[in-house]
């Protein structure tokens, strides 16, 4: 096994990317996405305002009021739906984890099957509701970097989504190995 060149490691995002969103990894704007593997950019992102942040807040929000009315065992459909998406698309996000954090294929692989199981987990918690309302993170929900790995987010969002919280996910510049 050779060890990949930066453009190989670019190719294979945009192909694990086009795999999953049927559209063009973004490559215009000020932040730059970095890959551990080459220390390489793989891609541009365009930094957000306050007004533009503003905006998603609100609109986070006002889906959390509408979320958090639907009964918990549709959620947890919802959820249910997500984890099988999750089996579909396993090899292409498990491309990305090992590209944006510089795991092995096989803990990538792990990453996207914690994943996974935490959806199922949240499936059968949903069932178990009764009509209660399991506080998961503060009111309106979490603002969470990004950054973190697939398989530490589940823990949190998949439950969060069950229990009719909202979350919204923000990139970390910090993050970004250079």
């Amino acid at each position: 096994m050779s060890i990949p060149t930066h453009e190989d490691v670019c190719n294979d995002a945009r192909a694990a990317f086009n795999r999953l969103t049927a559209t063009e990894l973004p490559d215009k704007g000020d932040l730059q996405l970095r890959s551990p593997i080459t220390g390489g950019v793989i891609a541009t992102v365009a930094s957000q305002t306050p007004d533009e942040i503003a905006a998603v807040v609100a609109a986070a929000r006002d889906a959390y009021l509408q979320w958090r009315t639907v009964p918990a065992p549709v959620r947890g459909a919802f959820v249910r739906e997500l984890a099988e998406l999750l089996r579909e698309h396993k090899n292409a996000l498990a491309d990305l984890v090992t590209i944006e954090a510089g795991k092995i294929r096989s803990e990538a692989l792990g990453e996207v099957q914690e994943m996974i199981d935490v959806c199922d987990l949240a499936v059968g918690l949903s069932r178990q509701l009764h009509g209660l309302t399991i506080l998961h993170s503060p009111e309106g929900g979490e603002v969470g970097p990004r950054g973190r790995l697939p398989g530490t987010r589940t823990h949190r969002d998949r439950p969060a989504a069950r229990a009719g919280r909202d979350l919204i996910f923000h990139g970390l510049e910090s993050l970004v190995i250079r």
